[in-house]
């Protein structure tokens, strides 16, 4: 037991360059397919696009994640995992170039090529931290997920300031080029030069009986309601706030504050689910505030929606944070860890995104807060539930 401890545990040096290749890569893998959001108009204007197309540009990524994610569980048959998020990150940097310098079809298609590329790469991190750090993997899950969140609020922060003060959109989007190249540097470096060799690299697939089983699925429906959950909040959050009396750079400035708030949530969501007795429990309280910091938001006075915006976010992600570390808690190993993954985000993204995007039809942008709202609670209905079955013990 102590041989497997030793060799799951790399000595401290090669600790720390994992950690920060995983960083890296996470703190990319949704910022530049986020930074495209806040330049629709500015593209638009540009490439002669009319927002009519905005929504392609917004879900189209999502799709190709889901995709990605679905074929990681087959190339570890075949691939080292290093290898496979190494070729991901140059796949997803390739789709960077291409969309900031051939119009509307390089636009496109570096959309597709970055969602393929960072939604591999994105899939494949679970099963190397399950690998890497078989010892209570769901702390790295936690720094993960919190970096996730880090790299979706500085694209969305930053993105279009960059862009006016260049005076150009392609400037704004191939800024986020700089932390994948970054990142691909630290990750060359650590598996090339330091990464301690191991004879079991490769991992057979056992997809097909993980997706028959009960718990996978309950893990989906989770994922999938912290999915939809997080688009309609970012799709609808700043533009019904405008509607109570906020100004368009105020509205996106809370929705900028709730998103960072996840960050030290995702950090010691695992901790504090210690505390509580365990993460079904933590997902569930989370949820439940969640549910009533929404109404709260657009039904109180408007010196209150900041902090109740950052209350909203500490506690999405917590459950985001514990509800991947779940996925590794119920993979018995790396293979499954790897298959599950695939089948959670695969899915996951999938039916969250879809759902989102069809449940936002719903919503009337002219200040009738009560349907977001509404719509937003049922979602978390369905989390509380997730959250408590998926927090039972079980193996896959």
């Amino acid at each position: 037991m102590n041989n497997e401890i030793q060799r799951a545990r790399p000595p401290v040096l090669h600790e720390w360059l994992f950690i920060i290749a995983i960083g890296l890569l996470s703190f990319n893998l949704h910022a530049s397919i986020t930074a495209t959001d806040p330049l629709l108009r500015m593209i638009g204007r540009s490439l002669g696009i009319p927002m009519e197309w905005s929504d392609p540009f917004s879900w189209m990524p999502i799709g190709f994640l889901a995709l990605a994610a679905l074929l990681a569980p087959r190339l570890v048959k075949s691939f080292p995992m290093w290898k496979i998020a190494l070729i991901a990150q140059i796949v997803g940097l390739c789709g960077i170039f291409w969309r900031c310098s051939d119009g509307a079809t390089g636009l496109f298609g570096g959309l597709i090529l970055n969602g393929l590329g960072l939604g591999l790469a994105g899939c494949i991190v679970p099963g190397l931290i399950k690998k890497h750090f078989s010892v209570r993997p769901q702390i790295y899950m936690g720094f993960y997920s919190a970096m996730i969140d880090l790299g979706m609020m500085m694209a969305t922060a930053v993105t279009l300031p960059i862009a006016l003060t260049y005076g150009s959109w392609r400037f704004g989007l191939g800024i986020w080029s700089i932390p994948l190249i970054l990142g691909i540097i630290v990750w060359i470096i650590y598996f090339r030069f330091f990464r301690i060799p191991d004879r079991d690299e490769l991992v057979p697939n056992r997809f097909a009986q993980i997706i028959k089983q009960k718990i996978g699925w309950d893990l989906t429906f989770l994922y999938a309601v912290r999915v939809g959950k997080s688009y309609l909040f970012a799709a609808w959050i700043a533009i019904l706030l405008q509607g109570k009396g906020f100004v368009e750079s105020d509205a996106k400035f809370i929705m900028a504050m709730s998103i960072l708030a996840q960050v030290p949530s995702s950090l010691f969501a695992n901790y504090v689910a210690q505390t509580m007795g365990g993460a079904g429990r933590l997902i569930a309280t989370c949820s439940v505030i969640t549910a009533i910091t929404s109404w709260l938001i657009f039904y109180t006075p408007n010196y209150w929606t900041l902090p109740l915006a950052v209350l909203l976010g500490f506690c999405s992600g917590a459950v985001f944070s514990r509800g991947l570390g779940l996925m590794l808690e119920h993979a018995g190993n790396t293979s499954s860890a790897i298959c599950l993954s695939g089948m959670v985000q695969g899915f996951g993204y999938c039916i969250g995104a879809g759902g989102a995007f069809l449940l936002g039809q719903l919503i009337d942008p002219q200040g009738n807060f009560w349907i977001f709202c509404l719509i937003y609670t049922i979602l978390t209905a369905f989390s509380i539930m997730y959250g408590l079955i998926c927090g039972r013990p079980g193996k896959v």
